[in-house]
């Protein structure tokens, strides 16, 4: 429309194992304005040797699902060297969740790829959690943005560590986790620590 203009600040916040889409939509209109916005990550068997070698053959040892407002993959296959170390991967915001998909060819559409997905063109995600397949993190979330005014969302994907060795432990820390990434201005204050710490 020529009146919204978008920024995003793309990087590994210091005190937590995330990293963060910081977006900042900005209304340059004398309308306001209601935007939906889209965050995505393809998901892999966590270790870029195994989706080569064995990707096909162990594409169904994972599960996505939506839990605690985050979209979640858990990698679990039972020949893995380091069982116990597999984390819990999450994808979440610090908005409110309008839909969700874990399920790549459901976000993406038959014969399409990420330049057009056809959860966006619909404007929902899809709904649906995966056990075996393609995998991804796609969610979205809404934002109003007044005349002149300025509004930011940040998405966040993390992991919980040796999530298979206490499994109950690890949603628990995940509670915890999602809880102080969705404090107000978390993001931007780990972005003002990042910078910091370039400089020295």
């Amino acid at each position: 429309r020529g009146a919204l203009e978008v920024s995003q600040k793309l990087f590994v916040a210091p005190d937590a194992e995330t990293l963060v889409w910081d977006v900042a939509v900005t209304n340059r209109g004398g309308s306001p304005l209601e935007i939906d916005l889209f965050g995505y990550a393809e998901l892999g068997q966590l270790e870029s040797l195994l989706d080569v070698t064995w990707g096909y053959y162990v594409r169904y040892m994972f599960r996505t699902w939506f839990e605690q407002e985050a979209l979640l993959y858990l990698y679990h296959h039972q020949s893995h060297p380091r069982l116990a170390d597999l984390p819990l991967v999450y994808f979440a915001s610090d908005r409110p969740v309008a839909s969700f998909s874990g399920d790549r060819q459901q976000f993406l559409g038959w014969g399409r790829s990420e330049r057009n997905p056809a959860g966006v063109e619909r404007g929902d995600c899809g709904g649906g959690g995966l056990a075996g397949g393609d995998p991804c993190a796609a969610l979205q979330t809404r934002v109003a943005v007044a005349p002149g005014a300025t509004e930011k969302a940040a998405f966040f994907l993390g992991a919980i560590p040796k999530a298979l060795g206490d499994f109950e432990g690890a949603k628990a820390r995940l509670a915890a986790e999602l809880e102080r990434l969705r404090t107000p201005g978390f993001a931007e204050a780990q972005f003002g620590r990042l910078q910091a710490w370039w400089d020295e």
